[in-house]
């Protein structure tokens, strides 16, 4: 989940919205339970947790915006792209959305899209070529550059710290680059990354001449890679079958977009929706949206079942007692890490907590938390100093969760 992602327990002189600043919307992007909506005259950040339905407006900034800007989200920053510049913006909670600096790079950056958020880092296309980048005191400092080439007519996808690069996936290792750790068979032109899954879907003509659908999905997971394939996926939804010999597929928790055909599916297979040429539209994990003049959306599971876009105005109650949404452990940072790296964790409510790292064949190495806290976000620091190389896992215990990760030290 993105950094410090609050929920409200207490909301106090709100009010409900409709349209308060735009006339026309443009484009909406998701990070986890946080949605960005840019409109000619505003970009706008709301919650809204669990596919509620409710979204809460928790900050928003005025100016001149256009439909061939794009935005990039990482850990803790928005990076808005005009043409050749972009715009960093702080991101670190629900609350954030303060103008830092403008990057001017001395390179063109690549027309479409061209600035991806990775974990800590973002990219910027430089041609065929990524460069990657981070900030450092608000200001955006290159850390290599020609980092990979994005090759011609193939797709790229960026989840940290995986690139897929087609039917390739390589992980990013600080102060190393990249290494592969995986290869697709078959890839196919018809994929999508969705958090830690590669996607694909394939159609075909059995011996009898019966159409099959067929979604594999690729768990990205040292050290196995674990596939698993739906048969006859989607045999009930015949307008994907024209998403078969070109187009793209993106890919979300709950609903699959194939741009050639303009059709979205769910998880499962059925129709969610039939995308009309006139439709500005965009999908996020639990919804889907219509754009234009005004905002329509439908949950995933409600296909096209839309309503009005209306929102809880929370803008002027930052102060207010916050809590996290849920339980969550993160991946540690860095990893592999040379002898110390952080691990966070947030809890909703007042815990019990033990926090526990074992070696690979289980045996217990340290407790670094065994103690009742509030609820919050915590982050403790381990030290591998006196441990050898290796692989180790870090377990999360609490009386209603209980999660593990996996670690790499390298001395």
């Amino acid at each position: 989940m993105i950094k410090k992602i609050f929920l409200l327990i207490i909301i106090i002189s709100v009010e409900i919205c409709t349209q308060p600043l735009p006339s026309h919307y443009y484009k909406l992007w998701q990070k986890d339970s946080l949605y960005y909506l840019m409109t000619d005259k505003a970009l706008f950040k709301f919650y809204s947790h669990q596919a509620s339905g409710e979204f809460y407006l928790t900050k928003y900034i005025e100016g001149n915006f256009a439909p061939y800007m794009t935005i990039a989200l990482n850990n803790d920053y928005l990076f808005l792209k005009r043409n050749d510049s972009v715009d960093v913006y702080n991101n670190s909670s629900a609350w954030d959305l303060d103008y830092q600096s403008t990057f001017v790079p001395d390179y063109n950056i690549y027309e479409w899209g061209g600035v991806n958020g990775f974990g800590p880092y973002v990219f910027i296309r430089n041609g065929d070529y990524y460069n990657l980048l981070k900030v450092e005191d608000g200001e955006i400092t290159p850390v290599q550059d020609s980092l990979f080439m994005h090759p011609s007519q193939q797709l790229v996808f960026f989840t940290y710290p995986y690139v897929v690069i087609w039917g390739w996936v390589y992980k990013y290792v600080e102060n190393y680059g990249f290494y592969q750790v995986a290869q697709v068979d078959n890839p196919n032109v018809n994929s999508g990354m969705t958090s830690d899954t590669l996607v694909r879907y394939f159609y075909y003509m059995n011996p009898n001449f019966e159409e099959i659908s067929n979604l594999y999905k690729t768990v990205i997971e040292e050290p196995s890679f674990p596939a698993f394939t739906y048969e006859y996926w989607g045999i009930n939804t015949p307008q994907i079958h024209c998403s078969l010999c070109s187009g793209t597929m993106i890919a979300k928790q709950n609903l699959y977009y194939f741009t050639r055909g303009q059709v979205t599916v769910t998880r499962n297979g059925n129709l969610a929706y039939l995308v009309s040429a006139s439709d500005i539209f965009a999908i996020t994990d639990n919804y889907i949206f219509l754009l234009g003049d005004t905002v329509r959306y439908s949950k995933w599971y409600a296909g096209s079942t839309f309503y009005p876009f209306s929102w809880t105005d929370v803008t002027n109650v930052k102060n207010q007692t916050l809590q996290p949404a849920d339980f969550t452990l993160y991946q540690n940072y860095p990893n592999p890490f040379n002898p110390v790296t952080k691990i966070k964790y947030q809890l909703p409510l007042r815990s019990e907590v033990r926090l526990t790292v074992y070696d690979i064949l289980g045996r217990e190495i340290k407790v670094l938390v065994n103690q009742e806290k509030p609820a919050g976000t915590y982050e403790v620091q381990f030290d591998g100093s006196d441990l050898p190389s290796g692989v180790y896992f870090y377990r999360m215990e609490t009386a209603k969760y209980s999660a593990a990760k996996k670690f790499i030290l390298i001395k």
